[in-house]
């Protein structure tokens, strides 16, 4: 399995962590969950942090070394953005980093769990419409 196809699987692992934490919160007393959802979270966390390490690493390299100008483009703009995704994502843990603070305002965290997943699948969708299949014309040529 290539990078490529690792990146295009952790898509599939976030939608899943995101379906999962939906769940959870679809019950009506988000208390007792709130420590599966934070665990979830947290996971989702971490594989988020992989899979843009395995972008720097792999993804943006390639495409600037490409001397289509509209590929260079693209990378510019798709790893600029990666750092106000982050920390959008950082703040949305920190704001909510434990169990207590969910419960203690469960709409708050429903409407800011909700902008950040929105977030989220935006930019996955970027990738797999946009991204990388620029990545996969450049590995045919």
């Amino acid at each position: 399995m290539n990078e490529l196809d690792i990146l295009k699987t952790h898509h599939q692992e976030f939608l899943s962590m995101i379906d999962q934490i939906r769940h959870l919160l679809d019950a009506e007393d988000i208390e007792p969950v709130a420590d599966g959802v934070m665990a979830l979270i947290s996971r989702l966390n971490g594989q988020l942090m992989v899979h843009l390490s395995m972008e720097d690493r792999h993804i943006y390299p390639a495409l600037m070394a490409s001397e289509d100008f509209q590929v260079l483009k693209l990378a510019h703009q798709f790893k600029g953005e990666i750092g106000p995704l982050f920390r959008a994502f950082q703040d949305y843990r920190l704001k909510w980093s434990c169990a207590s603070q969910v419960s203690d305002d469960p709409r708050g965290f429903l409407a800011d769990t909700e902008t950040i997943f929105a977030v989220i699948n935006k930019r996955m969708t970027l990738e797999d419409d946009a991204l990388y299949p620029e990545v996969m014309a450049l590995q045919l040529n």
